[in-house]
C-alpha cells in the first residue's frame, strides 16, 4: 500500500519537475499519460504479488478500491448536477457509515476539544501579545531580548 502512494507521488511530483523544465504542453501530457501507464504497472505487479503473498489483505484492498470508485462517482454524478444533495447523502451515507467508527471516535472528542481549547488560549495570548506591541513597540522589543536569553 506504502508503495503504490509513493508511486503516486513519485509520479505527482516529476510532473512538476517535467512542466518546470518543459513548457511545452503536448511533451508534458505524454510523459504525464507515460508515467501513469508505468505506474499502472507497478500497481498491477504490487497487486498480482500481494494476492499470492496475502489473499485477505488483496481482497480488503479490492474492497476498499471499489468503495472509494462508488464514492468518486456520486460526487462526480453530484457536482455534474446528475442527483440532488440529499440522494448524494443517502447514497454516501452507508459508504461512510462503514468507514468511520463513529464510538472510538467518541471517544476522543473530549481528548480533541481540550487540545483545541489549548490551542485558542495560546491563539489568544498571541492576539493579546500583538495588541500591546502595536500600543507599545518597546514591549516588542523587551520580549524579544527575553526570548534570546532563555
Amino acid at each position: 500500500m506504502k508503495r503504490l502512494g509513493i508511486l503516486i507521488l513519485i509520479s505527482l511530483i516529476s510532473s512538476c519537475f517535467l512542466y518546470a523544465q518543459n513548457p511545452q504542453l503536448e511533451d508534458i501530457e505524454k510523459e504525464r499519460r507515460m508515467m501513469e501507464e508505468r505506474i499502472k504497472k507497478k500497481e498491477e505487479e504490487f497487486l498480482s504479488e500481494l494476492k499470492k503473498r496475502d489473499p485477505s489483505a488483496y481482497q480488503a484492498y479490492l474492497e476498499r478500491k471499489e468503495k472509494e470508485e462508488k464514492k468518486r462517482k456520486i460526487i462526480q454524478d453530484f457536482r455534474l448536477g446528475k442527483i440532488t444533495k440529499e440522494q448524494a447523502k443517502s447514497l454516501l451515507r452507508p459508504l461512510v457509515e462503514k468507514e468511520i467508527d463513529v464510538k472510538s471516535r467518541i471517544e476522543r472528542i473530549d481528548d480533541e476539544i481540550k487540545m483545541l481549547q489549548e490551542q485558542i488560549k495560546r491563539i489568544q495570548e498571541e492576539i493579546g501579545k500583538l495588541k500591546k506591541y502595536k500600543t507599545n513597540p518597546s514591549l516588542m522589543i523587551e520580549d524579544t531580548l527575553e526570548d534570546y536569553l532563555r
